[in-house]
């Protein structure tokens, strides 16, 4: 599985691969991601928050995406 981050400008995936983006969070604060794409170009398969190391620092929000047809999104 490939994985990605917020500097990640493109993805390309094949139909049926699933790919992880990782993106930085503060739930206690607030700031989390929501998701939205067509379900006939990629499907969110998972979504979970990892906590970071230590008081204070930024969790990480993991969503798992998968290719479920042609077609871009933003």
């Amino acid at each position: 599985m490939h994985h990605y981050s917020r500097e990640t400008s493109q993805i390309e995936a094949r139909l049926g691969e699933r790919f992880e983006v990782r993106l930085p969070s503060s739930p206690g604060a607030g700031y989390v991601w929501n998701v939205r794409v067509p379900p006939d170009v990629v499907r969110l398969a998972n979504q979970s928050v990892h906590p970071g190391a230590g008081i204070g620092a930024a969790a990480h929000e993991v969503f798992v995406f998968e290719a479920t047809g042609e077609g871009n999104t933003v």
